[in-house]
């Protein structure tokens, strides 16, 4: 099996490399939607990403580059970037002011979902495009794919390390930071747009379920392992990276689409750990009751 995977890598190596790229990128963003309880927000922002890319090929007529949309990267790219971050910064404007965060989150995935598939409803080749962002793939990504995935995780990995006690404080206690003097909305903000940007040039070659699904569930595995939050910065990228590695190498050998094995392999990993959680919690009952008849 894992010589077969070796076999196919100067085919799929592209896909492959911006599958684990985007593993670790994602993951270390996702730490601070999961410490924040924000889970959804990711989902809202991948979605209207979605759009952007709707957008984009509903206007690729009127676009200079419009007859070769397909293979101009940056325009849609470029939509998708722009959405994502109006979505992004307008939830952090938006919620916990008249509306609940969980209202406008809602809010923006439904719309974009819908736009999306309404915009491209006439054109062939736009819906279907849709719904392979939906449905997500990884076997479109290219070299400069790739690359950009590289410079926005070491960009990320960089202003973690120089920041990372600061957005930890944000994330678990933000009225603490607003006393010790960090501007909350700014940084929320900031960090809203850096997501933006991440889920924006990750959405076409990805998709949004794997983009959503690194997002989410390296982070919550990693935080049935670690006690600490400082270690999920590193056990998160590393837990995603290893499920993707593990779900290409079953979608390879089994013929299913990678991105959706490695969200299985990660959702499985998930499940397995919470069960862990249940069984080392009933086991312990026990011995605390009879302790407490002592």
């Amino acid at each position: 099996m894992i010589a077969e995977f070796i076999e196919s890598w100067p085919l799929f190596q592209h896909a492959y490399l911006g599958g684990f790229l985007l593993a670790a990128l994602l993951s270390l963003l996702g730490v601070q939607l999961v410490a924040r309880d924000q889970i959804f927000f990711g989902a809202a922002v991948a979605q209207a990403s979605t759009l952007g890319i709707a957008v984009a090929l509903a206007t690729a007529a009127w676009h200079p580059f419009g007859m070769h949309l397909h293979d101009n990267n940056w325009y849609p790219r470029a939509w998708a970037i722009t959405l994502s971050a109006v979505a992004a910064v307008g939830m952090e404007l938006i919620a916990g002011r008249r509306e609940s965060r969980e209202a406008v989150t809602g809010f923006i995935f439904l719309f974009g979902s819908a736009s999306a598939m309404a915009l491209v409803a006439q054109s062939p080749f736009g819906a279907e495009e849709v719904q392979r962002l939906l449905a997500s793939t990884l076997i479109g990504a290219t070299a400069r794919d790739v690359e950009l995935f590289a410079l926005v995780l070491a960009a990320t990995i960089l202003l973690i390390a120089v920041h990372r006690d600061r957005l930890l404080l944000l994330a678990i206690d933000p009225a603490t930071a607003s006393a010790a003097g960090i501007r909350t909305r700014a940084w929320s903000i900031g960090s809203a747009c850096w997501l933006a940007i991440a889920v924006g040039i990750s959405i076409r070659a990805a998709g949004l379920l794997y983009v959503f699904g690194c997002l989410l569930l390296p982070v919550l595995i990693a935080k049935t392992l670690v006690r600490e939050m400082r270690a999920l910065y590193w056990g998160a990228p590393l837990i995603g990276v290893a499920c993707a590695m593990v779900g290409f190498v079953l979608a390879h050998a089994w013929d299913v689409p990678p991105a959706q094995m490695a969200v299985v392999v990660m959702s499985l990993l998930l499940a397995a750990c919470w069960l862990r959680r249940v069984v080392q919690r009933g086991s312990s009952q026990p011995s605390r009751t009879s302790s407490d008849s002592r």
